[in-house]
């Protein structure tokens, strides 16, 4: 997803509108050039789609961990919900996208392309604020609930461990816990790392971006799209793209196994479980 963006951002850079050529209002080859391409719909569709594929991959590492067996038993031997999971980003992403900037771009009577062009001043308001929702506190509040609770279960999952395999109370002493008991530790410290790593990189990338659009929206008079601070924004949301697959590789096994059965099948073998039911689940997150 994220090669596709950068395609889609060398060809919106190489064929902007450059405001000289005239086009005719009605004619379905310019409308559809002036509200698909020069709003840029298909870039950032596909940065939206990338943001929620982040989500989606935090939604079901959310099940494996805090529902592993309904995941082990429903959602990882559906097709039809590994499918569901991969094709709803595409699906949000540009549908999203096309219910406010096709109908708010439109070409002149004296040829121009206008985009963003709102009826009035309240629904401007009314939509920026739930643009900066949908593509900014929604995902991101996805993010840090998601890996907070996966973090939360992980936690109690150590100490009843610690209780099973002693015979007492969480914090009381005994020894060890066993592989187990290691597995889940190690994992609930991973889950820590890649919810800072991932919400820092999503706030870092897009908060400058998104409240900029808002201040837009909401009527600010020193709003300039062609200036470098904003293009400085945008260049940042293009360098989460490029953060989010690496964060992922290093941090999840099932990534990385994922990438050795793509490039090096004779080198891969079968995942170890360590026979402990569900632990296979939370063994993927370390």
């Amino acid at each position: 997803m994220d090669a596709v963006v950068a395609s889609f951002l060398f060809f919106t850079s190489l064929f902007e509108d450059d405001a000289q050529t005239r086009k005719t209002q009605g004619l379905a080859r310019d409308e559809a050039l002036c509200r698909i391409w020069y709003t840029k719909l298909p870039m950032w569709s596909l940065l939206i789609a990338s943001t929620y594929g982040i989500v989606a991959m935090t939604v079901e590492r959310f099940l494996a961990v805090v529902h592993p067996i309904w995941h082990k038993t429903t959602f990882s031997g559906s097709r039809a919900m590994t499918r569901l999971t991969v094709a709803m980003p595409w699906v949000i992403g540009p549908t999203w996208n096309a219910s406010y900037m096709i109908a708010t771009a439109m070409v002149t009577a004296d040829g121009q392309c206008t985009v963003y062009t709102w009826p009035s001043g309240r629904a401007q308001m009314g939509f920026g604020a739930l643009i900066f929702f949908v593509q900014f506190l929604f995902p991101l509040s996805l993010l840090v609930v998601g890996y907070s609770c996966m973090a939360w279960v992980l936690h109690k999952r150590v100490d009843a461990g610690t209780e099973a395999s002693t015979g007492v109370a969480p914090g009381v002493g005994g020894g060890g816990g066993g592989k187990r008991k290691e597995s889940m530790a190690r994992a609930r410290g991973n889950v820590f790392k890649t919810l800072f790593l991932v919400a820092l990189s999503f706030i870092a990338c897009w908060t400058r971006n998104q409240v900029y659009y808002l201040r837009y929206n909401f009527g600010h008079p020193y709003i300039d799209y062609s200036g470098t601070f904003y293009n400085f924004t945008v260049i940042m949301v293009f360098v989460n793209c490029c953060v989010n697959p690496v964060i992922y590789s290093v941090k999840y096994k099932a990534f990385q196994r994922g990438v050795t059965v793509a490039f090096c099948r004779h080198k891969v073998r079968p995942m170890d479980d360590h026979g402990h039911g569900s632990a296979s689940n939370i063994i993927s997150l370390q």
